[in-house]
């Protein structure tokens, strides 16, 4: 999927070189294809800092739909940028 990802080689079981809009765009085409247009007009990736990816939602729904699967969403995530890359994803409601 991600070209640019991959032409920077792995090292050990990351990919070294990633910047943080990398990240975000990886973030939206996972949350496309798990929610739909819906799920990506509600659910918004805004950064990337120390291994955690933050989220914004519109709603308290899609912000518990988001909590219910961190799990698989870190899962689809680091299988394009290696195991590990993520650790934690945190969810805020906007207001």
């Amino acid at each position: 999927i991600f070209a640019s990802a991959q032409k920077k080689r792995k090292i050990g079981s990351v990919v070294k070189g990633i910047d943080e809009k990398t990240i975000i765009f990886l973030a939206e085409r996972v949350i496309l294809s798990q929610y739909g247009i819906r799920g990506r007009e509600n659910i918004i990736p805004k950064a990337f800092k120390e291994k955690k990816l933050f989220f914004l939602c519109r709603s308290s729904l899609w912000m518990n739909e988001l909590w219910m699967n961190r799990d698989l969403i870190m899962k689809k995530m680091n299988q394009e940028l290696g195991e590990g890359f993520i650790v934690d994803i945190k969810v805020t409601e906007m207001f």
